[in-house]
């Protein structure tokens, strides 16, 4: 896939950054792949990985924004909102998980709502 400035890709490094030390946990694990996937712009692999580590942890508010970003990066946006918003709903303190939300948002025609985020 050709990679592309149409998101923040500052927020994709945070994301990367934040989730090194849980990969570095579980080296062979859903998280670990997705992130290295992700990082190698191989957006659908990503996305199979993370929706593998959501369904082992449905609380793991960390993978749902990594899902939801690899599904922004594929122009699935309103699953990515979907993912995006569970992630707010477990940890709302992440700023750059709202952004990519807003992001979802403007994309799916929901202008008000993009710029709330």
């Amino acid at each position: 896939m050709r990679r592309s400035s149409r998101f923040n890709n500052g927020v994709l490094a945070a994301l990367l950054l934040a989730a090194a030390p849980l990969a570095a946990q579980e080296e062979d694990g859903p998280l670990a792949r997705g992130v290295a996937r992700l990082a190698a712009w191989e957006f659908r692999e990503a996305e199979a990985a993370f929706e593998e580590a959501v369904r082992k942890d449905p609380t793991d508010a960390l993978a749902w924004a990594f899902l939801g970003n690899a599904r922004n990066k594929q122009a699935r946006y309103a699953p990515a909102a979907e993912a995006l918003e569970r992630a707010i709903a477990l940890d709302p303190s992440r700023r750059g998980v709202r952004f990519d939300l807003g992001v979802s948002l403007f994309h799916l025609g929901r202008l008000p709502e993009a710029k709330a985020r």
